[in-house]
């Protein structure tokens, strides 16, 4: 069960982020083309991200038969930042596919 403020501080970043987008960006696409790129983006980067934790879950894996503890905790800590970097990437996709929508209701 996920908390609810940590969902209600989820929201916050996702919000910020739009905010931010809109500022820098304007407040909408120019075509569904370009807003599917930026999503199609957004997307990659936390797919490379995941990869990334799966090769250090199988470094994990292997320091764990090993019975090396130094290198399973480094990797388990390599698996932590990466992680935070995926969650940036969840709240960037949000906020993108919030800035499309908003953007199809102002037509």
């Amino acid at each position: 069960m996920f908390d609810v403020k940590t969902d209600e501080k989820i929201n916050e970043a996702v919000k910020l982020e739009l905010v931010n987008a809109v500022k820098t960006y304007g407040p909408k696409y120019n075509t569904l083309h370009e807003a599917y790129a930026v999503l199609l983006e957004e997307f990659e980067e936390a797919h490379n991200d995941i990869n990334y934790i799966q090769n250090h879950l199988k470094s994990i894996w292997e320091s764990v038969k090993g019975d090396d503890e130094a290198e399973t905790l480094d990797e388990v800590y390599q698996v932590y930042i990466i992680s935070k970097e995926l969650a940036k990437e969840a709240v960037q996709i949000a906020a993108v596919s919030q800035k499309i929508i908003a953007g199809a209701k102002n037509d």
